[in-house]
């Protein structure tokens, strides 16, 4: 029960207040969006306009090599998160640059994501949804 001892709050008040401001005030945030501001989530069709906006931004499919054989975005560079020298390949990346990152459904993309800002990526947007968001939408790949 939340009572005011002697006109103070308690530490259950408290918490219960911060609970409710966290639920009630705060915006949602998407996996990939926790803990960092430096990750765009965009929609597929928001992807492909960016992409058709800016057209130096890369690319990447983390999906594997089979996966990205079947049908991938133009000039996407491919590398496989589950591959072991994933990080080595990553590191070999300009991380000034502007990555669109994408797998197939978006749960590798997110994993990656934060592999890339431990490594100093700062320009990172994520295709929510992966290629699966992007071939439903009949978008072309």
């Amino acid at each position: 029960m939340n009572r005011l001892i002697s006109g103070r709050p308690t530490l259950r008040h408290f918490m219960v207040m911060g609970m409710a401001w966290i639920v009630c005030v705060m915006p949602p945030m998407s996996v990939a969006e926790v803990g960092s501001s430096n990750v765009k989530n965009l929609s597929a069709q928001e992807a492909k306009d960016y992409l058709n906006e800016n057209p130096t931004t890369l690319v990447l499919d983390v999906r594997t090599k089979v996966e990205f054989d079947e049908g991938h975005l133009d000039d996407a560079i491919n590398i496989d998160y589950f591959a072991s020298d994933f990080t080595k390949r990553v590191a070999m990346l300009n991380s000034d640059e502007t990555y669109l990152v994408h797998c197939r459904s978006g749960v590798r993309s997110t994993k990656a994501l934060t592999l890339l800002k431990e490594a100093g990526f700062r320009n990172l947007l994520h295709l929510d949804g992966g290629i699966n968001a992007w071939r439903k939408n009949e978008l072309q790949d």
